[in-house]
């Protein structure tokens, strides 16, 4: 909405903005079988003209184009999960926070030995 009234070298707009909408996007974790997927899409999307003739059927079109789309990658992909976790023995965990201690302390010390200590 442009807002003509605010006395201004530019003429100021007033943009609203749906905070409630809320997005579901998939795991990054996913392998995709991508020969499923065009498969999936073939058989899901159907070619026919262009028959939109108001702003409300474009949007419909491609709101629908978009689900199918969606959905063609959901059902050709599956979860990938990791079997292993990055093991760090408790010997390096305690000497990671002893360092990490001494830097705060050396960072907030003023004096020039204190420094050097640690």
């Amino acid at each position: 909405m442009s807002l003509p009234e605010l006395s201004s070298d530019h003429n100021p707009i007033l943009l609203n903005f749906d905070t409630t909408t809320q997005f579901n996007f998939p795991t990054r974790n996913v392998s995709t079988n991508w020969e499923s997927f065009l498969n999936n899409l073939n058989n899901t999307i159907i070619f026919t003209p262009n028959t939109a003739n108001t702003r409300e059927d474009i949007e419909k079109q491609v709101a629908d184009l978009t689900d199918k789309i969606l959905n063609a990658h959901v059902a050709a992909s599956k979860t990938i999960t990791t079997q292993h976790e990055h093991y760090v023995s408790e010997e390096l965990r305690n000497l990671f926070i002893q360092r990490n201690r001494a830097r705060k302390k050396s960072g907030s010390s003023l004096s020039l030995h204190m420094t050097k200590d640690f």
